[in-house]
């Protein structure tokens, strides 16, 4: 795999931290999507855990079809199986629990606050650094695997002004060898995932509230226009509106300006 990513040395360390995701690894030079990838796999009777890593995505996506911008070797590009023991109702918040995994990665990282833009985004400084894709596998009411894409920018210095992004590199970290940012990631992720299983939504989103990017600001999520008021329990993001206060549990996040103040003279 071009990239840099040394295989062998990811497995070292990953064995030495005891980790159970990630023992199954497929390593790509480039690929339309990772994401497919681990699903065509996980439909093929891939482990828990499997790991899909490749150094270029012609073809990366986020939510509602959005791209991904990821030069060839520059950054974390990767999916993972999972195969929980959930019903599909009780998928979404997943999305959630590795958004966690993935702040706690940049965080030790960063001397800026990372900050999570609901549901599937990592922000520094009002930036995006990271984004989070989870799509599932369902029979019936039951979940069969969840394919969690991740990608992280690490390298990348120069984006497109309207992208609003930023990386490990121009924040000036300095670990950045991806080998050990796959590593931290499985880790948080396993702790995240675990914190999940036990204690359900309600475990992750005690957590999330310091770190809610969205908090106080003005938001439009398909139609429903407010003041974002934080995380349900369910999961959902709460919106202060003109009518009382609404949950939204999906859709495109729009950020609006403030509304002017008016002062009396």
């Amino acid at each position: 795999m071009s990239g840099g990513f040394d295989a062998p040395r990811f497995e070292r360390l990953r064995d030495a931290r005891g980790l159970q995701l990630g023992r199954a690894l497929r390593t790509l030079a480039e690929t339309e999507s990772t994401n497919d990838d681990a699903l065509a796999w996980a439909r093929a009777g891939a482990p828990d855990g499997a790991l899909v890593i490749a150094a270029a995505q012609r073809r990366g996506r986020g939510r509602h079809g959005n791209s991904w911008l990821s030069p060839a070797g520059e950054n974390l590009t990767g999916s993972l199986v999972i195969r929980p023991k959930l019903f599909a109702a009780d998928a979404p918040p997943v999305t959630l629990a590795v958004g966690l995994a993935v702040r706690d990665v940049v965080a030790a990282r960063v001397t800026s606050p990372v900050q999570l833009k609901w549901p599937n985004d990592v922000w520094v400084l009002g930036e995006k650094i990271a984004g989070i894709l989870v799509e599932s596998v369902v029979s019936g009411r039951e979940v069969q695997a969840l394919i969690v894409g991740v990608g992280l920018n690490v390298e990348t210095r120069d984006f497109p002004p309207e992208l609003r992004a930023t990386s490990l590199a121009r924040l000036g970290a300095t670990d950045r060898a991806q080998e050990a940012l796959w590593v931290d990631l499985l880790a948080a992720l396993e702790q995240r995932l675990l914190e999940h299983e036990r204690g359900g939504c309600a475990a992750i989103v005690s957590q999330l509230g310091v770190h809610d990017a969205l908090y106080g600001k003005r938001v439009r999520v398909d139609g429903v226009a407010g003041v974002a008021a934080g995380i349900a329990a369910d999961g959902g993001l709460m919106i202060e509106t003109d009518r009382g206060r609404a949950t939204v549990h999906g859709g495109h996040v729009e950020l609006l300006e403030a509304r002017p103040t008016s002062s009396l003279s």
